[in-house]
């Protein structure tokens, strides 16, 4: 360290300035190291999923201009679905930026006479155009998508007194912008994110929360798609890309299955509306355990058709018929007890938070 101290005064940097420097460091000490074992449990993350995947050499093989049988591009695919805990994501290079990939998702999931909600305020700079706050060709408001914002309070926080009476029936799809962008306001954590996205699906348990989460990746150990997003969305240029891609993208998600169960829930929820006794009045958390698991157990016996009927075409393809009886003792028989288990577990937990947002809805 004596020569280190030495080398700077060489420099011309006293040791006042070099011991006041130490002191700093050993101030903040705790939360570089803080930084660090989160840099190091997410590098762990990605080098696993690489793993799983069998990332190798093969991957940077040479393709067909059509892309069709493209290892690599499947395996990084699959690699980002793992690391985000998503079942699919398309991640490509022809998706330029963060604001193409927020576009391509936007555009993919909203139709004439839906609405978009921001409950975080006004989206950044170019998103506003895509929307079509400011006026722009092709946006999504000349497609006839209507937009409708929440403005945060004062303090910073959700308002979500506000953003109760924002959702209604035409509400398809919220976005939640996780970086503050060129505003002012404090950049929002996941725990944050969840708070509200637990919030929105209570008021309307099928709206679609899309998460914009350029500059966020990996700061946590945790992403938003681990706290209900529906989609997460970002760019290869900024965390995912470690300055090194010239350009990307990248959306990850849930599949239909989720829209499903999603749609099922409404209806339990509409019936409610029109006649039956209040969810607290008839038990409260018990009324939500029966409308998930009933959800939870169609969307089991959903997979469980397409697995099957997969796994006969497969074999059929090959010669090699297979009888219904031995498809459901290797498609579905091992997997009953285990998802089960599952579907009670996740459908007591889902049912004690939605009973507990309810109540402060």
């Amino acid at each position: 360290m004596e020569q280190l101290k030495q080398q700077y005064e060489a420099m011309g940097i006293s040791s006042a300035v070099y011991e006041y420097g130490e002191k700093a460091l050993a101030r903040l000490r705790e939360r570089f190291d803080a930084i660090d074992r989160i840099a190091e449990y997410n590098q762990a993350k990605v080098i696993a999923a690489m793993q799983k995947n069998n990332v190798s050499a093969a991957c940077f093989a040479a393709t067909t201009g059509y892309g069709y049988d493209d290892l690599g591009r499947d395996n990084l695919e699959k690699v980002y679905a793992d690391v985000f805990h998503t079942e699919a994501a398309l991640v490509r290079p022809q998706i330029t930026c963060g604001t193409h990939a927020l576009t391509v998702a936007l555009s993919a999931n909203l139709l004439p006479g839906d609405e978009l909600l921001s409950p975080v305020g006004l989206p950044y700079d170019t998103l506003q155009e895509v929307i079509g706050i400011r006026e722009s060709p092709c946006s999504l408001a000349e497609y006839g998508v209507s937009y409708r914002q929440v403005d945060l309070l004062p303090d910073g926080s959700f308002d979500y007194d506000r953003i109760k009476e924002a959702i209604n029936e035409k509400t398809k799809l919220i976005t939640i912008q996780r970086s503050k962008g060129y505003a002012t306001r404090p950049t929002f954590s996941v725990t944050q994110i969840g708070e509200l996205i637990s919030f929105c699906k209570a008021v309307k348990p099928d709206v679609l929360v899309m998460v914009d989460n350029c500059y966020g990746e990996f700061v946590e150990t945790i992403e938003p798609s681990d706290v209900g997003a529906d989609m997460v969305v970002g760019s290869l240029i900024k965390n995912p890309g470690g300055g090194l891609a010239p350009t990307g993208g990248y959306i990850v998600g849930f599949l239909p299955m989720s829209a499903l169960m999603a749609t099922i829930i409404k209806t339990f929820e509409k019936r409610n509306e029109n006649g039956l006794k209040p969810a607290e009045k008839r038990g409260g958390a018990r009324r939500y355990f029966l409308v998930f698991a009933i959800a939870s157990l169609l969307g089991t016996i959903v997979c469980y058709t397409f697995g099957s009927a997969w796994f006969i075409g497969l074999f059929a393809l090959k010669g090699a018929e297979k009888s219904i009886g031995y498809v459901l003792s290797v498609c579905v028989v091992p997997f009953i007890l285990p998802d089960l288990l599952k579907i009670a577990l996740a459908s007591y937990l889902g049912a004690v938070m939605c009973k507990t947002v309810r109540k402060n809805v």
